[in-house]
């Protein structure tokens, strides 16, 4: 049996390298840890990734036709794949078109190539070069997507192991382009540049993939972290959310940064919808009332479900009567707009209490003055918005 030399060595490692890869993708598709698409998708590169290496390797015997050209002309697709599963991960825009350019000039690069008698340089340079221009298209075109998914710290995650992978390439491109042709020599031969691109190719390869495993890892802990703060039925911000928000707007006034007022909403004669309509024509109100809130909303104002039939609103930068005014636009919209019901209509109202937060309140203090001015709100007839006293 012949024996492998350190090239062909560090070739079989990436063949196994990406074989594990697909398999963990496809066996996290199945199992439904990691959305089907992507992880197919990112399978698809892996696999591909692994062939294009072991036909490198395999097909020395069957001349420089299969194991160079045939393989240059197929490894962009690696990179196309990869990013075509990041892009539907992260629901950014996809470049189809652009996928199918590169894939018809890695074709006539490497076929035409092969069939005008290129030297060998020729082959590396374009393949390493479209490569590159994969990778680096790819950091380019998910680091938006990433910033808004996934937050700025993902961003570095993600696209400077795609730069760096794109950065070897591009040196293996410069190499072949600058060195005697007498010197370029496939992948599978042992020479110091060779062993040193093939080193980097592994490492870089074993981390895009944990790159990878990390984005899906980190969408799912933010999307955990939004339903945690999300109220399931009028999908506003739930208490816990506005709980937050509250105690951030306390320290900004605490800081000299800008005052801001609180109101709280509660639905007029709830229990009677309930009781006359059923839970089901309840919920579907207070889902109903939820949106009409958020439509009356200034883009700075937090509306969150506070429990039951109650809302609150957070309205930075504002003074008393731009509060009041604000409340008095939320009351009115409400009455204005009634639950649908088929051909009936269930008419809806709710009452407000307003306060503008103080330096020294606690959230306690603040929402116990609000409340107060709810409950007179409601003890005043109801369908009115009370100020603090």
């Amino acid at each position: 049996m012949p024996r492998l030399s350190l090239a062909e060595l560090l070739m079989g490692v990436i063949v196994l390298q990406q074989a594990l890869a697909a398999l963990m993708w496809w066996l996290s598709a199945r199992v439904q840890v990691v959305p089907r698409v992507p992880a197919l998708h990112w399978a698809a590169a892996a696999l591909w990734a692994a062939g294009v290496v072991g036909c490198t390797v395999l097909g020395q015997n069957l001349g420089l036709a299969f194991s160079h050209s045939f393989t240059n002309m197929m490894a962009p697709g690696v990179f196309i794949l990869l990013r075509l599963g990041l892009q539907i991960l992260l629901r950014a825009p996809r470049q189809d078109g652009e996928h199918a350019l590169v894939a018809m000039l890695a074709v006539a690069c490497a076929w035409g190539g092969h069939l005008g008698g290129a030297p060998l340089f020729w082959g590396i340079a374009t393949a390493s070069l479209l490569n590159a221009y994969c990778l680096l298209r790819l950091a380019q075109t998910v680091r938006l997507p990433v910033r808004q998914e996934l937050g700025l710290g993902a961003v570095r995650l993600v696209v400077w192991p795609l730069r760096a992978l794109a950065g070897v390439f591009l040196l293996r491109a410069l190499l072949a382009l600058v060195v005697p042709p007498g010197a370029v020599r496939p992948l599978y031969v042992d020479t110091p540049p060779n062993i040193i691109v093939l080193t980097i190719m592994m490492t870089l390869g074993l981390v895009m993939h944990l790159v990878l495993a990390l984005c899906v890892a980190l969408r799912l802990v933010r999307r955990l972290h939004r339903l945690s703060r999300q109220d399931a039925l009028t999908l506003l911000p739930n208490r816990r959310a506005a709980d937050e928000h509250l105690a951030r707007l306390l320290a900004r006034l605490r800081a000299g940064q800008g005052g801001f007022a609180l109101a709280l909403a509660d639905v007029d004669h709830f229990k009677r919808v309930n009781d006359q309509q059923g839970h089901a024509i309840g919920d579907r109100a207070l889902a109903h009332l939820a949106a009409q809130l958020r439509a009356q909303a200034r883009p700075v104002d937090l509306v969150a479900r506070f429990g039951g039939e109650e809302f609150v609103l957070l309205l930075p930068d504002v003074d008393a009567a731009t509060a009041r005014a604000v409340a008095e636009r939320q009351r009115l919209a409400v009455a204005a707009e009634p639950l649908r019901l088929g051909a009936a209509a269930l008419p809806l109202s709710i009452s407000l209490g307003v306060g503008l937060a103080r330096a020294d309140d606690s959230a306690e203090s603040l929402l116990a003055r609000v409340d107060a001015a709810l409950y007179r709100a409601k003890a005043a007839g109801r369908n009115r918005v009370e100020l603090e006293a």
